[in-house]
């Protein structure tokens, strides 16, 4: 009964999913970039299951790197969204504008493509990377929170004085028994022959 009640579940979810627009989007990270930095752009399909994706060729990039997929599912209002994002890392020829010609996708034979965009490059950005902005802020807290000096951090720790009654019954330097207690001779039993 409850793999019935999942499945239609799901099945539900993937009709309301469908039902809903289908679309491919180009979202780039920045539309103007450094010389020194490279552009980082995704390609967002939504609400679209079964696609045969394909990237723009980039022909005016020197080089073209996927940095992977991610997807993402949200229910808001009581209906499911769904998106897939394809990620690029676009290395540039220098100063001078680029553009990036549409990713195209098919889904059961309908052809969808996104918009074509165009980035800038100058020779200093003058926004920084929202991206590395983050990367700078986890790496600061990361460090902040374990970069500890572990001799100044025990340098500052009260020191504790154990009572002497406590003292008297630890054992030092290879004595096996407490101090305070004495040595139980181990009494020996008599053996008598017959």
């Amino acid at each position: 009964m409850k793999t019935f009640i999942c499945t239609l579940f799901i099945s539900f979810g993937l009709m309301t999913v469908q039902a809903q627009d289908i679309s491919v989007k180009a979202q780039l990270y920045k539309d103007t970039v450094g010389s020194e930095e490279y552009i980082k752009i995704s390609f967002v399909v939504q609400n679209a299951q079964n696609v045969d994706f394909t990237a723009p060729a980039f022909k005016d990039f020197a080089e073209a790197t996927s940095s992977g997929t991610s997807t993402n599912v949200s229910f808001i209002n009581g209906q499911m969204t769904q998106s897939m994002s394809y990620n690029y890392i676009l290395t540039h020829f220098g100063k001078g504008t680029y553009v990036i010609e549409p990713a195209i996708i098919e889904v059961e034979g309908e052809v969808y493509q996104s918009d074509i965009l165009e980035v800038t490059v100058v020779e200093v950005a003058k926004t920084p990377d929202p991206m590395s902005e983050m990367d700078k802020m986890r790496s600061r807290f990361n460090m902040d929170m374990f970069n500890i000096d572990l001799e100044d951090l025990f340098n500052q720790m009260p020191s504790l004085e154990m009572p002497k009654e406590l003292e008297d019954l630890i054992p030092k330097n290879g004595d096996k028994t407490p101090k305070g207690k004495k040595k139980e001779k181990k009494k020996k039993k008599k053996v008598y022959k017959i």
